[in-house]
């Protein structure tokens, strides 16, 4: 079962040679939801107005009831996992994930895979080098593998302004249109009109 795709086609990335076996890895196997088409099908139903099950949100407990993997398999997962020299396996109590922690060594065993690592920019990071995989024991089960490399996400730094921004003022909005306007002029009838929803506003 394809389970994570690596890092290695990432453009600009140049591989510098192999990972360390003993090289930690902190790994989430994501399980597959039962009933996965009326899961979907649910949450659809809890945002369109006029369904019975409109905002009717589940509780966590009444979601493991309907939804989450069964316990059995979880534990199949899990058991796979500390049979590949896995440590730190836990099951959280949603079922839908299994974490643990592995060297690359015992990872790359268990996933079918291998690991190498790369320079992109000033950047060194590693990742396994083909799709990762699970026994077809574990067929169905599992939806993806997440940890499997250390790229770190891009974040945002700000930038620090050097002049004195201009006031804001008033906006100049040439007209404007009351819900219902605004669910006749853009077709949206049914759709809330926003009556008691919470909005933040950000200000530097």
């Amino acid at each position: 079962l394809t389970a994570a795709k690596g890092l290695t086609s990432l453009p600009g990335a140049k591989r510098v040679g192999a990972t360390k076996p003993s090289t930690k890895l902190n790994i989430d196997v994501a399980l597959t939801p039962r009933h996965a088409a009326a899961q979907k099908a649910a949450l659809k139903a809890m945002y369109t107005p006029g369904s019975s099950t409109y905002r009717h949100f589940l509780t966590p407990a009444q979601y493991r009831a309907r939804y989450a993997p069964t316990a059995a398999d979880a534990s199949k997962v899990s058991t796979y996992l500390r049979t590949s020299g896995f440590s730190h396996v836990k099951v959280t109590k949603n079922r839908q994930l299994v974490t643990a922690t592995a060297t690359a060594a015992k990872a790359a065993k268990a996933f079918h895979t291998s690991f190498a690592t790369y320079r992109l920019g000033s950047q060194h990071f590693y990742t396994n080098t083909s799709t990762a995989a699970v026994p077809a024991s574990l067929a169905g089960l599992v939806t993806s593998v997440v940890g499997l490399s250390d790229l770190p996400f891009a974040t945002p730094h700000p930038v620090k302004q050097t002049s004195k921004p201009a006031a804001a003022g008033t906006p100049n909005v040439p007209g404007s249109l009351s819900p219902k306007q605004f669910q006749v002029t853009y077709d949206a009838v049914g759709t809330t009109t926003g009556s008691k929803t919470s909005i933040a506003l950000f200000t530097e």
